[in-house]
Parts: C-alpha cells; sequence; structure tokens
C-alpha cells in the first residue's frame, strides 16, 4: 500500500502496473509496482513527466524480481531501492546515473554482474553489500565510495579512478583483493597509479607508516581498529603499532577516523596541504593523539635514526625522546643524550640485554612489550617515571631482588606486611634498586610504606 502522505510531494500515477510520483517539475520517480514481474522494463517517460529516479525501497524484499532494465534518464537509485532482491541477477544501470544510495542492492546475492555506467558520482554506504559480485569497473568520474560499499563479495581486482576524493572503511573486504604495498601502506590504484588510495595496514605489525606522495586519498578508517587487521583484544587501547606517520603532499583531504585508536602515535609529519595537528578535528573522537607534529617547514625535526645504536629518535620540547628500536642485536645500549623512552619503543625479538643510560628520565607505557626474551635491564640513577605496564610480557625478565618486604599500616596504627603485594627490583652494579617493580592490579595509597629499601620510583606492573 502507497503511504497517502507521498500525494504531498507530487502526483500519483500508475502505469503498466508500476506507480510513480510525478513532480511539479514534471520529473517522475518509481515509488513501487502493484504486482510480480519478474522481469521490469522502466520507460524514460510516463503521462508526459521524465523518469529520472527510483524511491527508496521501491523493491525491497521483492523475490519475484529477477530482472531490471533502466532508461538513460535515471539520475538517481534511493537508499535500500533494491534491498534483499535475493533473485534479482541482471540489472542494466543507465549511463546517465549519478547516485546509488545506501544500501540500495544489499543482499542482492544472485547479482554477479554489474555495469555502473560512466556517468556515476557516489556509491552509498554498503550500496553492493553481500552482493555476488566477483568483478567491479568504477568509472572515471567516480568521487566517493561509501563504508563497506561492496563488502560481503569474491572481487579480486579493482582500478580506482583518477576522480576518487573519498573511500570508506572496508568498502572492498574480499581475503583476495589485489593491493599494492609500499613503505608499509596497502594501496588501490590504476594502472596510473597504482598508489592512488591508502587503503590498510598489512597483516604485519609495522611501526613507521609513510604515505606516498602520489597518494590522493587516505581511505577513512585506515589506522582505525575498523579496518585493520593486525589488532589486540581491546581495540580501546591497542590497535596497532603505528608510531611515526608521515603524509606525503598529493594527499588533499584526511577523512575524520583516519587516527582513531593509535596508542603508540609519537609524531606525525605532515607534507600536505591538510591540518592534521593533534588540535584538529581528527582527533575530536579520540583520546590518543601525537605528542609531536612537524610540516615540511621542519622537516629536519622528522624522526633521526642512529644506525650506530639501532635505534630512531626525535627531539621535542628540549628533549631527545627514543621513539623506536628494531633492532636483532643481543645486548642493546642506549646512547647517552637520550632523555626519554617513548611508550611501546622496543620491539627486538633478539634483545635480551639493555643498558639505560643515567640521562633517560622516563620510561613510556609498555615500553618493552614486544621483547619477549629480555631477561636483563641495567638502569640509570636517573630514572624519575615508569610507566604502566612498562615490562609488561617480560616474563624472562631477572629482577634482581625476588622478596622485598612491603607493608602498610593497620587500623591501630601497627606495622603490617602484606604477602599479595609482590614488589621486584631492578638497577644497576651501583644502585640495585632504582626501580621498585609492584605486580599488582592494586595501586598503593598513601598507607603503604617501604620498610626496606626505597627505590627512585615505582613501576606498576600488571602480571600475565
Amino acid at each position: 500500500m502507497i503511504d497517502p502522505r507521498i500525494k504531498d510531494f507530487g502526483t500519483l500515477y500508475t502505469q503498466d502496473d508500476v506507480n510513480y510520483l510525478i513532480a511539479p517539475d514534471n520529473t517522475a520517480m518509481v515509488i513501487g509496482v502493484n504486482s510480480a514481474f519478474s522481469r521490469l522494463v522502466i520507460p524514460k517517460e510516463v503521462n508526459g513527466a521524465i523518469v529520472t529516479a527510483i524511491d527508496a525501497s521501491a523493491f525491497e524484499n521483492d523475490l519475484n524480481l529477477m530482472s531490471v532494465e533502466l532508461p538513460d534518464t535515471i539520475k538517481e537509485i534511493g537508499a535500500m531501492a533494491f534491498y534483499y532482491c535475493e533473485n534479482l541477477d541482471e540489472i542494466i544501470l543507465p549511463d546517465g546515473l549519478e547516485t546509488i544510495g545506501f544500501m540500495a542492492f544489499t543482499g542482492c546475492d544472485s547479482l554477479e554482474e554489474v555495469n555502473l555506467g560512466s556517468s556515476l558520482k557516489e556509491i552509498g554506504f554498503e550500496a553492493f553489500s553481500n552482493c555476488g559480485l566477483t568483478n567491479i569497473v568504477l568509472p572515471e568520474g567516480l568521487k566517493q565510495i561509501g563504508y563497506r560499499a561492496f563488502s560481503g563479495n569474491d572481487i579480486v581486482k579493482v582500478s580506482i579512478p583518477d576522480s576518487i576524493e573519498e573511500v570508506g572503511v572496508a568498502c572492498f573486504d574480499s581475503p583476495d583483493l589485489e593491493l599494492n604495498e609500499k613503505n608499509h601502506v596497502l594501496y588501490l590504484g590504476n594502472e596510473h597509479n597504482p598508489y592512488l588510495v591508502a587503503y590498510n595496514l598489512p597483516n604485519y605489525y609495522c611501526m613507521q607508516t609513510v604515505i606516498d606522495d602520489d597518494c590522493k586519498v587516505i581511505c577513512d578508517g585506515m589506522f582505525s581498529s575498523l579496518n585493520s587487521e593486525y589488532s589486540f583484544e581491546s581495540p580501546t587501547l591497542f590497535c596497532n603499532g603505528v608510531v611515526s606517520i608521515k603524509i606525503g603532499r598529493g594527499v588533499k583531504f584526511i577523512p575524520l577516523q583516519a587516527f582513531d585508536y593509535l596508542p603508540r602515535l609519537i609524531e606525525i609529519f605532515n607534507l600536505s596541504t591538510v591540518d592534521c595537528s593533534p588540535e584538529s578535528e581528527y582527533f575530536a573522537e579520540t583520546e590518543f593523539k601525537p605528542v609531536a607534529y612537524f610540516t615540511s617547514e621542519d622537516a629536519e625535526s622528522i624522526i633521526i635514526d642512529d644506525e650506530e645504536y639501532d635505534i630512531s629518535y626525535y627531539e621535542h620540547n628540549g628533549k631527545k625522546i627514543l621513539a623506536y628500536s628494531t633492532g636483532d642485536k643481543a645486548v642493546v645500549n642506549v646512547p647517552p643524550y637520550i632523555d626519554e623512552i617513548a611508550p611501546y619503543a622496543f620491539e627486538c625479538d633478539e634483545m635480551v640485554e639493555i643498558n639505560l643510560p643515567d640521562s633517560v628520565k622516563k620510561i613510556g607505557i609498555y615500553a618493552f612489550l614486544f621483547c619477549p626474551n629480555l631477561s636483563k635491564i641495567n638502569v640509570g640513577n636517573g630514572v624519575k617515571e615508569v610507566g604502566y605496564n612498562a615490562f609488561y610480557s617480560c616474563e624472562e625478565l631477572e629482577y634482581l631482588d625476588s622478596e622485598p618486604l612491603y607493608a602498610k599500616f593497620d587500623e591501630d596504627g601497627d606495622f603490617i606486611l602484606d604477602e599479595d603485594i609482590q614488589v621486584k627490583y631492578l638497577g644497576n652494579a651501583e644502585n640495585k634498586h632504582v626501580i621498585g617493580v609492584i605486580h599488582t592490579a592494586e595501586e598503593l595509597t598513601s598507607d603503604w610504606i617501604i620498610t626496606q629499601r626505597e627505590p627512585n620510583v615505582l613501576a606498576f606492573n600488571e602480571p600475565m
């Protein structure tokens, strides 16, 4: 039954059991059918009006429909127009079509092939999700592909037109999709520019990401947990290991979700004209923001690699911060000019020992998370702050004292020992108790005291 309120927008007209709404400007829109059709041919004109659109939900859940032919006067297909027409296996889209609405063909799993026409500008979110498509040709002139537009299909190869301006999250999610890789970024492109769209990150752990200068578009959600195959159990804390992002000169637009959930992100080096500084709108919805932001004007501030020490560092607010290390040395010596160790800094499977100089004042959260074989840490006397779970996952780590004493006041004001609190120490030859590492989820309160030793700093570490 046709909603009577639709009359407010024009005049209802029926021809050959197909219902139309004729607008005051003498254009017509298909709004539904009165009987079952297996094959449907829509005319260019009805009652003197040009047919220009298919209304939202016009054929939703129509299981009779198998074939549809649309005239070249059609400019728009509305949202959910052919939603779950499960037996639709052929549709002829005209060259004049400009917009396909969201979920327009969702669930049309018999639809194995579709020609999108030459005038298409916009494809809505999930427009062709869960269809039977194995191949798709995107026309030159297309500007926008919505969120998950072609998800749930077995598309292996796609050529992105140079005209593209926006690409939604996971618009192609086929596991066999062919992508081009460069500098730890996966791209969609075409024969003229294989690095046109920075689409995703590879499914291996990477720390420094460089967007190619030929790249014009960054996929919405590219760095977020929505789109990254590499993720931890808690996407609010961990998504991927990106520490440094360098954005090339070709990028003209950055989607709002591009930098969601990047807990390790230390810096963005931006050569493009888009402002993606920590204060910009791209970080409005997330607490994870870079601590350093550089533009092409201060190119020398980018991370400096020190090959002698197998580390990379950068300068910020007068401090030299060790950004990351991925070397394969068994013994790592941090250089004496380093002031801080950044969060998640070390990814060193081969490292068994590390020496931190007196210059290091701060160790960031989860600094040694990816050092499974680390067994010995020599800490300088300068450390004043250690981040939460800095030594998490270091199961081989040998502490210098396994039975320190911790105590607190009881209700009567007397000292009592608490055996549930495990405290161990890290240090150096001169001072074995530089860091007291507390292995408990409970944070100490002001009524706790150290009865045996006074470390420079306390560190809280969740037991694995």
